[in-house]
């Protein structure tokens, strides 16, 4: 984690990341005194921008959260995935073997399993998400 810089009562940092050999910057923000933060990928100037008019930044930041901890979309998505993962194992007519491309169901069924991890961790993040927010909000 970068320094922490403040501004209009958020405050925000800065975290780089190699990925196949390009550098990211993943800009973390949150009300201050607050337990979650949320990120955006962009420049410097992009996150000052956001910040600079408070009630469209404490908005968005309202938003994201309800999005990431909506436990319901994150169960029927997850339920969604986890289908058509062992539909993937087991159907034998997951594809219909119809065309010249080498390796199609192996790519349709890794597809799926990624879809299913990346569903999976979504929901344990949404369930943890509430839980942080119901004891912030039994504390106050």
């Amino acid at each position: 984690m970068g320094k922490i810089h403040f501004k209009n009562g958020f405050e925000y940092w800065c975290e780089r990341r190699n990925i196949f050999g390009k550098w990211h910057h993943y800009w973390y923000f949150r009300p201050e005194n607050n337990l979650i933060e949320i990120y955006i990928n962009g420049l410097k100037k992009d996150i000052e921008k956001l910040l600079s008019e408070p009630d469209k930044a404490l908005e968005y930041y309202t938003k994201e959260i309800k999005r990431k901890s909506d436990v319901d979309t994150a169960k029927k998505e997850f339920e969604d995935a986890k289908e058509v993962y062992e539909c993937s194992k087991t159907d034998p007519y997951f594809d219909d073997f119809r065309g010249n491309n080498p390796n199609k169901i192996g790519r349709k069924t890794e597809a799926a399993y990624n879809r299913y991890n990346e569903t999976d961790q979504r929901l344990k993040k949404a369930i943890e998400l509430n839980r942080i927010i119901t004891e912030t909000n039994n504390q106050k």
